[in-house]
């Protein structure tokens, strides 16, 4: 016996209320939301109330991604989100050290000895910032310590040669590397210590390549 063409999408439909029903049956039963069913009009219809939210996170939409984040990745073998969260300030640390590289060859700033050095000198300032920010003296003190070694390199390599620049530059990603382990800096951001010694190891590695192709730095 043919089915007719109403009969299947009336079948069709069903099957998407039945399905709706059930996502909106697992929403409501979550938290945060508290809800309650109540009578309505019309005896085909369900009405639910949110009679209260509670434990609301701080931002409910990065457990909700980093859920189906994961669950992609289960299926496809793909980074979760929290591997590529953690991995994002290494990403952009080595992209933005190149790309200021770059930039600076191509406008002429590294024609001048000083800009390494200068770049060093700032990137060793940050950690000085932030113990500011965070209102520790004796993070202040260390950091201040460890910012003269720099300033002192930095201007070593300026009136000598850049490959004490390039060491400078390689070194302060290794302080950034084992940075949380010796000084307690509670003004740092958390993922400062990855971003900065990736740009650190990415512009040594940029100002080597230009000096070995013979560019003038």
């Amino acid at each position: 016996m043919p089915v007719s063409r109403s009969s299947v999408l009336a079948s069709s439909a069903n099957e998407i209320l039945v399905h709706l029903d059930t996502a909106l049956k697992a929403f409501i039963a979550s938290k945060p939301y508290k809800t309650e069913l109540q009578p309505d009009e019309n005896p085909t219809n369900r009405r639910y109330v949110i009679k209260g939210v509670q434990e609301v996170p701080t931002r409910p939409w990065r457990g909700c991604l980093s859920t189906r984040l994961a669950t992609w990745s289960r299926r496809c073998g793909s980074p979760s989100f929290e591997e590529v969260e953690s991995a994002m300030p290494y990403v952009v640390g080595i992209m933005l050290s190149f790309g200021v590289a770059v930039f600076a060859r191509r406008v002429g700033f590294d024609r001048d000895r000083a800009f390494y050095p200068t770049v060093v000198m700032v990137v060793a300032s940050y950690y000085v910032l932030f113990a500011v920010m965070g209102g520790s003296m004796r993070a202040l003190l260390s950091e201040s310590i460890v910012m003269l070694g720099f300033v002192i390199a930095a201007v070593v390599g300026f009136r000598s040669s850049v490959w004490v620049v390039v060491a400078a530059l390689a070194g302060h990603g290794i302080v950034d590397a084992f940075h949380g382990q010796v000084i307690d800096n509670p003004g740092v951001p958390h993922w400062w210590p990855a971003f900065c010694g990736a740009y650190d190891v990415g512009a040594a590695v940029g100002v080597t390549w230009f000096t070995i192709r013979g560019c003038r730095l």
